[in-house]
């Protein structure tokens, strides 16, 4: 199998990468950060959270709650990060803000099978691409994807 190009390391990208290196494939994972700022992210970490560290409810009886127990049974990695990070806050799942993203930086970081590249993509490359840049996709690659 050829090499996945995941590009973004926020949550999906990061969800992305693991789940396809748990299945054998290997990963190129871009991230403009630190090279390239934001303006909403304070750290160089994968999966930082820029606003609310919340996740939302956890109680299965609404959407949100639900939605985490289906990411579960499913073998989402960055959900059973999210419970080890977790903090108190009622009936939410809220995270520690700088435990979560370290702890997703360093599972990334070392496993074999994903290659990180901190550099700005700015075009969408050859192959297999998962584009996970969100809502803070830099302008240049913005541009090339219209």
């Amino acid at each position: 199998m050829e090499i996945v190009n995941v590009i973004g390391a926020g949550l999906a990208g990061s969800e992305a990468a693991l789940q396809l290196a748990k299945r054998g494939i290997k990963v190129n994972l871009y991230e403009m950060r630190p090279k390239k700022a934001t303006g909403a992210h304070k750290t160089d970490k994968f999966a930082e959270f820029v606003c609310s560290n919340s996740l939302g409810a956890s109680d299965c009886s609404n959407a949100s709650g639900l939605l985490k127990k289906e990411m579960e049974l499913l073998g989402g990695e960055l959900i059973k990060i999210a419970w080890g990070c977790s903090v108190p806050a009622g009936n939410a799942l809220a995270i520690d803000r700088e435990l979560f993203p370290q702890t997703v930086t360093d599972k990334i970081e070392n496993n074999p099978l994903i290659n990180v590249i901190k550099e700005e993509v700015t075009e969408i490359p050859e192959g297999y691409v998962i584009l996970a840049s969100g809502p803070l996709t830099s302008e240049s690659l913005a541009n090339s994807i219209k």
